[in-house]
């Protein structure tokens, strides 16, 4: 069976990703932005794996899935590749900026 990336790591990568697309107001594509937050929050052996023929390993495709609600929110938009995070969404993280840390 395949490991499971936890409720708690998949927020740690969403506030990684949010505190990435903060400095760059105009946002930037999700590749880049994927590419900048493990930087910021290296991926695990068990992350990097891929299941099955996805294209995307369990890290990526977890911040791609774990998107999809911030984007309901109004905290992030997603437009042909390219994100950008809203001005709530950098209150999101404001409020949540110390989990990182």
């Amino acid at each position: 069976m395949a490991a499971v990336i936890t409720k708690q790591r998949a927020a740690e990568l969403v506030l990684g990703l949010f505190a990435v697309l903060a400095s760059r107001p105009e946002g930037m594509r999700s590749v880049e932005a994927i590419a900048e937050t493990q930087r910021l929050l290296p991926p695990t052996d068990q992350e990097l794996a891929r299941d099955g023929k996805n294209t995307w390993n369990r890290y990526e495709s977890t911040i791609g899935w774990q998107t999809s609600g911030p984007v309901k929110f109004g905290w992030l938009i997603k437009n042909n590749g390219h994100w950008t995070l809203t001005d709530e969404g950098r209150r999101i993280l404001r409020r949540y900026q110390s989990d990182l840390d």
